[in-house]
């Protein structure tokens, strides 16, 4: 009996035993963070509301729709500079206190200040907004201020991550953040920002084709400028 409970032993199949090894071959280099710079306070800081007021004699100016600083593509605030991440708006809108105020607090909650740092790149809010009270007749002038915003134009950096992190660390807190804005809006990296700009210079560069959008829309090609703007013509069909 002992030699038969043996050969039944034997004949029994066993599951393979598989141990993972970090060799050589396979370990990825960390990168080298040595040209980064740390600031003194990494945390972003609590933007004002409202606007100080010049004087205390005088109230709030009250301001136009001014639609213009929403139009076109943005010609100062589109590049990274502080850090190699950053959230870059793809249309113009107007950012609240309460939107600011958000991406704060996400930071705040989720993101390590040992390594990671974030900078804005807008302003407090400055523009005044009126509003008029709910079931009141049209007239009387303008109403009273109801709130203030800071208007954005496309391809304008809202903000910047930096410091002694890869991307893959703060891509879920930036997805987060881009989902609170009231426009739309991407993340991107400074190494891809650079490679669109040299694409897009080297896509014009060997351009051949005479016919651009707006010489077709200057033109009247299929009777196609009725149907467009002087706005989409002045910016080539790129921006509204």
């Amino acid at each position: 009996m002992q030699a038969i409970s043996f050969n039944v032993k034997l004949l029994v199949q066993k599951t393979p035993l598989w141990v993972q090894v970090a060799t050589v071959m396979k370990l990825k280099v960390p990168p080298d963070y040595k040209h980064v710079v740390m600031p003194a306070r990494n945390r972003l800081p609590l933007l004002p509301k409202q606007p100080e007021p010049l004087n205390s004699h005088f109230p709030f100016p009250k301001m136009q729709k001014k639609l213009y600083l929403m139009r076109g593509p943005e010609p100062v605030h589109n590049d990274i500079i502080y850090g190699e991440f950053a959230i870059q708006a793809l249309e113009g809108g107007r950012l609240r206190f309460a939107h600011l105020e958000s991406i704060r607090m996400q930071v705040i909650r989720k993101m390590n200040e040992k390594t990671t740092f974030a900078h804005y790149r807008v302003p407090p809010p400055w523009q005044s907004v009126t509003k008029k009270p709910l079931g009141h007749r049209m007239g009387s002038g303008k109403g009273s201020i109801d709130r203030w915003e800071v208007p954005i134009k496309p391809d304008r950096i809202i903000i910047e991550f930096g410091g002694q992190v890869e991307f893959k660390e703060v891509q879920r807190l930036m997805e987060t953040i881009r989902g609170f804005l009231p426009f739309k809006a991407r993340v991107i990296t400074r190494q891809d920002l650079k490679e669109e700009k040299q694409r897009a210079e080297e896509l014009k560069d060997k351009n051949m084709n005479p016919f651009s959008y707006r010489k077709c829309a200057m033109d009247n090609m299929l009777g196609m400028k009725h149907k467009l703007s002087p706005y989409t013509i002045e910016f080539d069909g790129k921006y509204r």
